[in-house]
């Protein structure tokens, strides 16, 4: 049985000091739909840059936003991804998650969506380890 996360975004983004975190979404909402997982990682890593609490809110919603099915391009003939798409998509989370966790393992919600990628990818006793972190 596949694991989904809830999400664990907090309200709406609407005021200003929101400003970067929308903009990266919608750059990450542009790459996953042209299947660019070097651009939605790229986007991912410099998310850790914004000020304050914005780089964890936004990588949360990145993280999100990739394991949702993305929105196809108008030039993708095909509105569901297939099975290698996804799988790619989700190594390449696994893969992000995985280089903020090495640096600091001390965030809950990244060690449980980690987790739940590694699981989706078949890495059981991964998973399992960051459940249990």
């Amino acid at each position: 049985m596949a694991l989904r996360l809830s999400s664990t975004s907090g309200a709406a983004l609407s005021s200003p000091e929101d400003a970067p975190v929308l903009a990266a979404l919608s750059r990450a909402a542009d790459a996953l739909g042209r299947h660019d997982l070097a651009a939605w990682a790229a986007t991912f890593s410099a998310a850790g840059e914004l000020p304050g609490q914005a780089g964890f809110e936004a990588r949360i919603r990145l993280v999100e936003a990739a394991l949702r099915d993305p929105a196809p391009t108008s030039g993708d003939p095909s509105p569901v991804p297939s099975p290698g798409r996804t799988a790619e998509r989700l190594h390449a989370v696994a893969v992000a998650l995985v280089g903020v966790l090495e640096a600091g393992p001390h965030e809950p919600v990244l060690l449980n969506q980690a987790g739940v990628v590694l699981s989706e990818l078949g890495a059981l006793d991964a998973a399992e380890a960051l459940f249990r972190a």
